[in-house]
């Protein structure tokens, strides 16, 4: 789609594209061929993730949205989250993160029903990606670097990457890459 695409993720058969400019969500079954719009997600979609069963949306202004249903339809699940400027999920076994522009990071224990505040330890809120690694979840932030927690959330560390702004962040092996602005 020519829609300003954010992100993109392999969910069965199909490749479902995030949309940034005309927002929504999009699918393919052709590779790519043929794009057909999966919601009226009136909010831009940032990240798109998936524990098998459902899939999760980030978006600007709209929080978190939820679809059990292979992407027919979709609920937002916000209760609790205090920013609507989501801008990362992550998921852990029962657990479920979300990274706000401002207001830090939250956990859902019950699929996104109800969100808690996790920031002990996190000097910038501004939570660009999330991801887990092995026990250990990592949070890249808009100018601090990269937090990592051991405790899912409860308390956060600085690590050696500081002063960056953190775009996304990516597991490769035994390996965590940091892509930031300017590196």
């Amino acid at each position: 789609p020519n829609t300003g695409v954010k992100t993109l993720m392999k969910f069965g058969i199909s490749i479902l594209a995030g949309a940034y400019s005309s927002t929504g969500i999009y699918s393919t079954n052709d590779n790519g061929n043929n794009w057909s719009k999966l919601t009226s997600i009136s909010s831009n979609v940032i990240q798109l993730i998936s524990d098998g069963t459902n899939i999760y949306a980030a978006t600007a202004g709209g929080g978190v949205y939820t679809s059990n249903n292979n992407g027919a339809s979709w609920q937002q699940i916000n209760s609790g989250i205090t920013n609507l400027n989501v801008f990362t999920v992550a998921k852990s076994g029962t657990n479920l993160f979300a990274g706000t522009n401002g207001d830090g990071v939250f956990i859902s224990v019950n699929n996104g029903t109800s969100w808690t505040a996790i920031n002990s330890g996190l000097t910038q809120k501004n939570i660009n990606a999330l991801i887990v690694k092995d026990a250990l979840l990592f949070a890249g932030s808009g100018s601090a670097g990269v937090f990592v927690s051991n405790n899912n959330g409860t308390t956060w560390t600085q690590t050696t990457l500081t002063g960056k702004n953190v775009i996304t962040l990516k597991v490769n092996n035994n390996k965590i890459y940091a892509a930031t602005y300017g590196g």
